[in-house]
Formats: structure tokens, C-alpha cells, sequence
């Protein structure tokens, strides 16, 4: 299997998953604020085994990836919302976002597969909820009524608790993702108030030898 994972943590990936997967650094996004420049939820929409990627990044990922990287059209910037065009949250046959700044291209891959694209006031969906075995984890409200109103499985925990450098917290979304089936965050989740909750919710593994860390999702091919 091959990882996508932010390129500042490359080392770490390497040393934890190195012998089983292939482990791809993101790009670099000069485009957007630093602290999450090398965040792939940042350039990347992973819709079913394709993904639609801004036009700065899909040289460097269609070198990795080939067919599978769709160019979109919506050139990022630093602030928001300019820098959400690719933050979409895909579960099943549903997918998040604050669908007027989605990119264009992502919708019509998500309209292709029949993936209802439902709109909500957190503009990064992909990085405020974790996809699970079970269903889908966030601290954001508008994120967990759209998941009640749509019958998805799905915990509300505490916000916050995640580190990100650069901002007071991170995401859970963002500090976690599925590897062959498993779900994995990035950190030691069990000192999160709200560890129980999630271990009940989903069976899950974790690193415990470093602080939960939004790096901006752990993305699987």
C-alpha cells in the first residue's frame, strides 16, 4: 500500500510503516500559511481511488500517482477562504464542505460517482472530521448535524487537544486515517479527554511515543 503523509514527518512514517508501505512526502504548497504548507488535505481530495489536486501540486503527484491524480482548477492562496477549495471530507456516498468554495472539478468527480456533496459552515471538513471503520469523528457542530440528518455513525467529541504547531490546536481528522483497513491516528490519542469514547466508538491504533498531531491526514492508495 502507498502513504501520502506530510513531508515534515517523512522520518517518522518511514521508521513506523517503512517495511510494509510505500511512503510518498506531500508537496509544499508555497501558496498557503506555512504552518500547514505541507499538509496534503490542504491540495488533495481523495474521492474513491482518484484524486483531484490543485494545479501547482499535479506535476509532483501525477509523478508518484500517473492516472490516478485529477488536476482541479481553483489556484490556492493564503488566506481563508481561498485555501479550502480542496478540504472535502468524503464518506461513502456522501461528501462535506463549504461547497461554494469547493473546486469545480472536485464536484463534478464527486457528481460522476453519484456522491451527494453536502454543504457546511466548517471550511475544513477534511481536516475537522476522522473517516473511520465506524463512521466519521469531529468536534465540529455543523459537521455532526449534517452526519445526524444524513443517518452517518458519528461521535462529537472535545475540541482541541491536537497539537499543530504554528495555531493554539489541531484537527482529528487531520491526526488520523485508515491504512489497510486500520484506523490510525498520529500521536498517542489516549490522552485525549474523550479516549474512551473514541475506542468505544472505533477499534483504533496509535503511536503513543509522541503528542496526537494534526499533520493533515494520513491519506491511503
Amino acid at each position: 500500500m502507498t502513504i501520502i503523509i506530510n513531508r515534515e514527518f517523512t522520518d517518522t512514517a518511514i521508521s513506523k510503516w517503512g517495511s510494509e508501505h510505500e511512503i510518498i512526502p506531500s508537496f509544499e504548497c508555497e501558496k498557503i500559511q506555512k504552518p500547514v504548507s505541507c499538509h496534503p488535505d490542504m491540495t488533495l481530495t481523495q474521492i474513491e481511488d482518484v484524486f483531484v489536486c490543485s494545479p501547482d501540486s499535479y506535476s509532483y503527484y501525477k509523478g508518484y500517482l500517473g492516472s490516478k491524480v485529477i488536476c482541479g482548477n481553483t489556484e490556492l492562496s493564503p488566506h481563508y477562504p481561498r485555501d479550502i477549495a480542496y478540504n472535502v471530507l468524503v464518506y461513502k456516498n456522501l461528501a462535506f464542505a463549504k461547497a461554494e468554495c469547493t473546486d469545480a472539478v472536485v464536484k463534478k468527480e464527486l457528481s460522476k460517482r453519484n456522491i451527494k456533496l453536502i454543504n457546511v459552515s466548517q471550511g475544513y471538513a477534511k481536516c475537522s472530521a476522522a473517516v473511520c471503520n465506524s463512521g466519521i469523528i469531529t468536534a465540529d457542530e455543523s459537521i455532526y448535524k449534517e452526519c445526524c440528518r444524513n443517518d452517518v455513525p458519528a461521535l462529537k467529541i472535545t475540541s482541541g487537544h491536537v497539537k499543530l504547531i504554528g495555531y493554539d490546536y489541531g484537527f482529528i481528522g487531520g491526526a488520523s486515517g485508515i491504512v489497510d483497513g486500520k484506523f490510525l491516528f498520529f500521536g498517542d490519542v489516549s490522552k485525549h479527554p474523550d479516549f474512551e469514547k473514541i475506542k468505544s466508538f472505533s477499534k483504533c491504533e496509535y503511536f503513543d511515543d509522541f503528542p496526537l498531531t494534526d499533520i493533515g491526514t494520513i491519506f491511503s492508495i
